[in-house]
């Protein structure tokens, strides 16, 4: 049976999700092992910085440099409905996840690809253990085998993987969906990175144009980057960008940027309308659970920066406004303004990817 997909869009927010969802983004390392940059007086110092802020920009381009080494599904064309592609990169450990999940043309069936270095290996282990059977797979840049989950519930065939410090693991589908062993080692044959011709749709559909994003100037003493996702929705016409800011280990910050108007649910209370120093109209609310939520827009994009404390006298009122107030001012750049895009601008068809195509044309027919 298939199932629906949640790509975590922070460890602080866990879900019910898959097994494959589990091993993208689990760190290996915690942030008990790391420890916080941030100095031991933290609390005493200014929220924002000119001089000594925080740089996303250069963490961004650095995850997609690292997500373009990654060997992707070397047949994906547009022809294929991109229905989400996320990637995470968590800073403290230069680490990454990657997830994507497509549809077949002509079908309602999907299939989704994950892989980066952002591994808990025992969840890995498990599903191999789980396999009926497993099959090797010749692939020339990766280790690669395939093999069926053999559960009640679940009888998928999986594809799953190692190269150098990357792992991939692939939940293709079961028989019934049409999916044939023939079908799953083509598949596997398929990976390839984008230096080596795979096409990956998540660039031509991200709608946010990053020239344009505001970031706030938080001091790099008194708040550490956990994590830093990028993702796009085809299904939800809609892309975001979406980060985790921490000002102690529990004490957590996100701070997100959408194509599209975040909806605010009916639970939350609004709590007040807060007019910036431009004219800005920020929405406050505040949930249940006494976290609070601020929400604006530039004319372009939309943001929410969400505070949620352990410590309450941790940051002051006055100081999550000055956090809001250094977004609007927010005047940097990209180093590179061309970072995001695609080495292959093109989908490059090799026999392998004909031949499985081919069969995909076919699957249910």
């Amino acid at each position: 049976m298939k199932k629906t997909f949640l790509f975590l869009m922070s460890i602080f927010s866990l879900t019910a999700c898959s097994k494959i969802i589990d091993i993208v983004t689990d760190t290996e390392t915690t942030i008990e092992d790391t420890g916080l940059p941030i100095a031991e007086n933290a609390s005493e110092l200014p929220i924002t910085s000119v001089e000594n802020n925080l740089d996303e920009r250069s963490l961004l381009e650095e995850a997609i440099k690292q997500q373009h080494e990654l060997h992707k599904l070397g047949f994906i064309t547009n022809s294929f409905t991109d229905m989400n592609t996320a990637f995470v990169y968590y800073p403290l450990h230069d680490t990454f996840g990657y997830s994507a999940t497509y549809e077949i043309p002509n079908t309602q069936t999907s299939f989704t690809f994950e892989g980066g270095t952002s591994f808990n290996h025992s969840h890995y282990e498990s599903i191999v253990d789980k396999f009926a059977f497993k099959q090797q797979i010749n692939n020339p840049y990766i280790s690669l085998l395939y093999g069926k989950y053999n559960d009640e519930l679940d009888e998928d065939y999986y594809i799953v993987g190692h190269d150098n410090n990357m792992t991939y693991i692939l939940q293709i589908g079961s028989e019934e969906e049409g999916f044939s062993e023939e079908i799953v080692r083509l598949i596997g044959e398929s990976l390839r990175s984008e230096v080596e011709g795979a096409f990956d749709p998540l660039y031509n559909n991200f709608s946010i144009l990053l020239s344009d994003i505001k970031l706030p100037s938080l001091n790099e003493q008194r708040v550490a980057i956990q994590d830093i996702h990028l993702s796009v929705n085809t299904i939800l016409d809609t892309s975001d960008i979406f980060m985790t800011y921490l000002l102690s280990e529990e004490d957590i910050i996100t701070y997100q940027i959408a194509s599209t108007e975040p909806q605010i649910e009916k639970s939350n209370q609004k709590a007040n309308t807060i007019t910036l120093n431009n004219g800005t109209k920020v929405n406050q609310f505040e949930t249940k659970s006494m976290e609070q939520i601020f929400q604006w827009d530039d004319g372009t994009n939309y943001y929410t920066m969400t505070v949620m404390l352990k410590d309450d006298t941790i940051i002051q009122s006055d100081e999550i406004i000055e956090i809001i107030e250094s977004a609007q001012k927010d005047t940097r750049t990209f180093d590179d303004e061309q970072f995001f895009q695609s080495l292959s601008e093109h989908p490059k068809k090799t026999d392998i990817d004909k031949q499985l195509l081919n069969m995909l044309e076919d699957l249910n027919q």
